[in-house]
């Protein structure tokens, strides 16, 4: 209750003199203090960084390119990913054919629990007490989406007209990815507080993490999973996959 006060005081606060919203130290959560961010309650703002409207936009342009940067630098390591698993990837095409959905369900599912997080650190609901007890049903939530995820593309990879092999292979794959997900996405916005990050930026990194560990487990999976020899197989529709140097240079892109 005391969180959702404090949520629509921030509101109240923002709409009319546009306050700095802050984090409360003592529990974790997010607040908002009008005698922070007005002067009097007169609607002039006094808590810009630089002292200027023009020094907080350049600060606010540094941070969030630096962090983009981060992320598209590490994004990039994909594609050494991906060439050392180009023989695994020519005779399986079934494997690039899904790589899309694998990377894009990792992303989705640990950027909604990303943002779980973050709305609970908000509103006051997790604190630093209450961590432990919130990560721990987000596990066991992990196991129950990640079943409902892996039935649904078992049946799209069949659909399609793949092997029974290639389907067990490929949700194999997304049951590991939505799992590790989920548990990441509920666990970056955390650690990111407790190292004084704000903890907003765990929704892209987590999608930028699982681009990466997505690709690596989708093809550590099917390295175990599928015949290490024969004639790659064409299901419906999927067209001749490109050398080594084409992939990498794609997932660059």
């Amino acid at each position: 209750v005391e969180g959702r006060r404090t949520m629509l005081r921030c509101v109240a606060a923002m709409w009319e003199y546009q306050p700095v919203a802050r984090r409360d130290s003592e529990d974790g959560g997010w607040g908002c203090r009008d005698s922070d961010a007005t002067d009097g309650g007169r609607g002039k703002i006094l808590d810009l960084p630089g002292g200027s409207t023009a020094a907080a936009g350049h600060g606010n342009l540094r941070q969030r390119a630096g962090v983009l940067v981060t992320l598209l630098v590490f994004q990039s390591c994909t594609s050494f990913v991906i060439a050392s698993y180009s023989d695994l990837l020519h005779r399986h095409p079934v494997i690039v054919a899904f790589l899309t959905m694998l990377v894009g369900a990792g992303g989705n599912a640990g950027n909604q629990a990303a943002v779980l997080v973050i709305r609970g650190l908000a509103l006051g609901e997790i604190t630093s007490r209450s961590q432990g007890t919130y990560l721990w049903r987000e596990a066991k939530m992990s196991i129950k989406i990640a079943l409902v995820v892996v039935i649904c593309g078992f049946v799209r990879v069949l659909l399609f007209q793949y092997p029974l092999s290639d389907a067990v292979a490929i949700s194999a794959s997304l049951a590991a990815i939505v799992f590790t997900s989920i548990v990441g996405g509920a666990s970056l916005p955390l650690a990111l507080q407790q190292r004084g990050f704000d903890p907003a930026h765990a929704g892209p990194t987590i999608q930028v993490l699982m681009d990466l560990f997505g690709v690596a487990i989708t093809c550590a999976v099917c390295s175990v999973l599928l015949s290490e020899r024969g004639p790659p197989q064409m299901g419906g529709g999927a067209a001749e996959i490109p050398r080594a140097a084409e992939l990498a240079g794609a997932a660059d892109g």
